[in-house]
């Protein structure tokens, strides 16, 4: 990754860091080393889908689609980042080649996240999502939510920089209801120092996991009758 980010120059990072902009447009980036922990912690492979909700000019979806081959996804609503965004995937697919390694598919979009049909159908696949969602209001937080819990599927993993749910709409601080029993289970961490572009401190984030208590059903019977058919053999041998 080091190599394929020092073909952005860092002009052009630091113009990006420092221009003013309103709260829920500020640039910031997980750092490549935490990423690379998340990826890990996460298990992604080739078969799988991430997610990057405000992907900036595509750090993450680049490291994502190297690391872990899978296929990579992104929306971004400022344009302007387009051009520094083009050139970090060029960059990315001509190292790769010249190193030989097997890259996994990057493609981003430009626009509102909630309003893009793309998005929609990202989420429905996605096994990874991220989001930088710290100086979100609470109600585009709870349009995202409102928007992508009931398309993602059971197991998906949403890791925010802040809460999408309140203690108001949480039960014992833990999970969010919708309508079909679906769940957002959450957990709280804390990221190492030097983590994020925009803090040397330590600080918490939360891993959001969707819950589809339908299938969790299923897969428990799948499992009962495994266990059931393995146990009667062994006690006719």
């Amino acid at each position: 990754m080091r190599e394929v980010r020092d073909g952005i120059s860092e002009t052009q990072l630091r113009e990006l860091r420092n221009k003013k902009r309103d709260f829920e447009k500020t640039y910031g980036e997980f750092e490549p080393h935490f990423f690379q922990t998340i990826l890990e912690e996460q298990k992604l492979g080739p078969q799988s889908t991430f997610v990057d909700l405000g992907c900036g000019i595509g750090n993450l979806l680049v490291q994502a689609a190297i690391q872990s081959g899978c296929s990579a996804f992104g929306i971004e609503l400022r344009d302007e980042l387009m051009g520094t965004a083009e050139s970090l995937k060029d960059r990315a697919l001509a190292v790769c080649e010249l190193h030989g390694i097997s890259m996994g598919s990057v493609t981003m979009a430009w626009g509102d996240m909630v309003k893009t049909p793309a998005v929609k159908e990202w989420m429905k696949k996605a096994d990874l999502v991220v989001v930088n969602n710290l100086k979100f209001s609470a109600t585009l937080n709870l349009q995202i939510l409102d928007s992508f819990l009931p398309l993602m599927k059971h197991g998906a993993c949403v890791i925010a920089t802040d809460l999408f749910i309140s203690g108001k709409q949480t039960r014992h601080g833990q999970y969010k209801v919708y309508p079909d029993q679906r769940t957002l289970e959450v957990t709280e961490r804390k990221y190492p120092e030097r983590s994020m572009s925009w803090t040397n401190s330590s600080a918490p984030y939360y891993i959001h996991r969707v819950h589809d208590p339908a299938i969790a059903r299923r897969r428990q019977e799948q499992l009962g009758k495994v266990y059931t058919g393995s146990d009667l053999g062994s006690h006719a041998a």
